[in-house]
């Protein structure tokens, strides 16, 4: 089971979508929701595959490959109350069709 680029199964776990080496291009899309906590504030975004957008926890088929885009969050802005608190996070699947 494989499509024209040859990839049958892909897994990838970064802190954006653009550090992950996958075998279409990853990008980070619009915000979905902004979240506060009392270390600071967080994001969750769509994923983007080349044009495609995908929401977290979905999939869609992109170029003969279904991408499972499992999380796209990140901290919002600089600032933090917690000195060891950082969120960045991006877990994408691709599989041939």
């Amino acid at each position: 089971m494989s499509n024209p680029a040859g990839v049958r199964s892909f897994v990838g776990e970064a802190g954006t979508p653009e550090e992950i080496a996958a075998p279409l291009p990853l990008a980070t899309g619009d915000a979905l929701c902004t979240e506060d906590d009392t270390c600071g504030s967080w994001s969750e975004h769509m994923l983007l595959v080349g044009e495609t957008p995908v929401t977290p926890g979905t999939s869609a088929e992109v170029d003969g490959l279904t991408v499972h885009a499992a999380e796209v969050f990140h901290q919002a802005d600089g600032a933090t109350g917690c000195p060891d608190w950082f969120v960045a996070s991006a877990i994408v699947g691709m599989e041939a069709l």
